[in-house]
């Protein structure tokens, strides 16, 4: 990877596109992001920020979300929530409903996380309409597969229930895979039902 970027940055500079430099930086840190090396993958994000900077872009909100989600990952909590925030309305400004359902998504991520199951209901909620918007069926799926988690937090296993079923629903109809394990939550709720009937 540090090869891969050198180059990048040396053809960057005999061509002038440090743009490709930003983009490359960006996917760089996510890769760093995903093997569990935060410090890299900020150091990465950062950088990335700042050359779009000084091409007159303050803030890239793919970047910012994906800082947010190193912060987070890091537990680095209040720092993610700025990033997400600071996305979030990048996303709102440009119109990128995509991006704001998806940063929603990651805020809600958060507030569950942190024991704040009202706020990440709100969030979820929103992201879903979004996702409803676009017709993102696999996105829908997920979302609701979250907000069944929220609702199992809260204490309200039929809402859980609905949430789940509908996941199901779209899943099966995609062909996911991911089905399974949708249909594993439901039986467990169903377990846990009748562990209480007797």
């Amino acid at each position: 990877a540090g090869k891969l970027l050198k180059e990048a940055q040396a053809l960057s500079r005999r061509t002038g596109d440090t743009g490709f430099e930003a983009q490359l930086l960006m996917g760089l840190a996510s890769v760093d992001r995903l093997l569990g090396r935060y410090a890299s993958a900020r150091r990465r994000y950062q950088r990335s920020l700042k050359i779009y900077g000084e091409l007159g872009y303050p803030g890239n909100a793919h970047v910012l979300r994906g800082l947010g989600f190193t912060e987070q990952m890091s537990g680095n909590y209040q720092q993610a929530q700025r990033h997400y925030e600071k996305a979030l309305t990048l996303y709102a400004d440009r119109g990128g409903i995509l991006g704001q359902a998806n940063a929603l998504c990651r805020m809600a991520d958060m507030d569950r996380l942190l024991g704040r199951l009202q706020e990440a209901e709100t969030r979820y909620e929103e992201a879903l309409r979004f996702y409803q918007q676009m017709r993102n069926q696999r996105a829908l799926a997920t979302t609701l597969r979250r907000l069944g988690f929220v609702a199992e937090d809260l204490g309200n296993l039929s809402k859980a229930r609905e949430k789940w079923t509908e996941a199901l629903r779209i899943l099966e109809n995609l062909g996911d895979d991911e089905a399974e394990a949708v249909r594993y939550l439901l039986e467990d709720l169903w377990r846990q039902a009748a562990g209480r009937l007797t």
